[in-house]
C-alpha cells in the first residue's frame, strides 16, 4: 500500500517519514474507534484527518469555507500533507454522507 507514489497523497518534506508514520497510525486508530471496522478503502484513513483539520477551522471561528482550498491549506498546515484537491473532494463527500 504505497499511497504516495500513486500520486493519492505526497508530503511536503520528504524527510518527515517518522511524522508520516503518527498521522497514518493516528489516523487508522481513530478511523476503527469511530466505526468500528477496518478501512474500506484508502480514502478512509485520511477522514479523521480531515475531520480534525475541519474541528480547528470551526474553533478558529471559520464556519463556513469559501471553498475547498481553505480546508486543504489547513491539512497542509496541520499535517504537512498535501492532498489534491480532487481526492479532499471524495473525502469530504465521505464525511458529510
Amino acid at each position: 500500500m504505497d499511497l504516495w507514489r500513486n500520486g493519492i497523497v505526497t508530503f511536503c518534506d520528504k524527510n518527515i517519514s517518522q511524522n508520516m508514520s503518527k498521522i497514518i497510525t493516528y489516523s487508522l486508530l481513530a478511523h476503527i474507534h469511530n466505526t468500528g471496522t477496518l478501512v474500506e478503502g484508502l480514502l478512509d484513513i485520511f477522514i479523521p484527518v480531515v475531520k480534525r483539520a475541519i474541528s480547528i477551522m470551526n474553533r478558529d471561528g471559520i464556519h463556513q469555507g469559501k471553498s475547498i482550498s481553505e480546508i486543504k491549506s489547513y491539512v497542509d498546515k496541520l499535517y504537512e500533507l498535501d492532498i489534491p484537491l480532487p481526492v479532499l473532494k471524495n473525502i469530504l463527500t465521505k464525511v458529510a454522507g
